[in-house]
C-alpha cells in the first residue's frame, strides 16, 4: 500500500525532515532538578554541580551541559573581578644619578 492511497492527497504535502524528538535531548524533569538543586547550593560551579548530581542522582551530566542550562535560567554570575589601580608614583624612590654597577665588579670573577 502506498502514502497516497493510504492518506490521499495529502501524504504529498512537504512535511519536516527533522526529527520529532532529539535522541540525546535532556528530558524536563532532570532539567528542573539541575536548577533546584544550582539554587539550593548556590555556591558551587557548574562543574561541581555536574559532579554533585551524577554522585547523588546517578545520571551523568557534563560541565557544558549544565552552564548551558543554568546559562537560560540565568542563574550564571559573572566572576568577581579585582581591578588594581597604578600608583601616581612608585614606592621606592630612585635617584636620578644612579650608576649602573657591574655584577662582575668585585666579585671572584674579576679579571686578575
Amino acid at each position: 500500500m502506498t502514502a497516497i492511497s493510504r492518506d490521499g492527497p495529502e501524504a504529498l504535502e512537504d512535511r519536516p525532515s527533522a526529527p520529532s524528538r532529539v535522541w540525546n535531548r535532556i528530558g524536563q524533569d532532570i532539567r528542573n532538578q539541575i536548577v533546584e538543586m544550582a539554587l539550593a547550593y548556590s555556591e558551587l560551579s557548574p562543574r561541581e554541580l555536574a559532579v554533585r548530581f551524577t554522585n547523588e542522582k546517578r545520571y551523568f551530566l557534563s560541565e557544558a551541559t549544565v552552564y548551558r542550562l543554568l546559562k537560560a535560567h540565568d542563574l550564571i554570575t559573572s566572576p568577581t573581578y579585582i581591578v588594581i589601580e597604578a600608583a601616581d608614583q612608585f614606592h621606592t624612590k630612585t635617584s636620578p644619578f644612579c650608576t649602573p654597577i657591574s655584577p662582575l665588579k668585585g666579585s671572584r670573577f674579576d679579571a686578575v
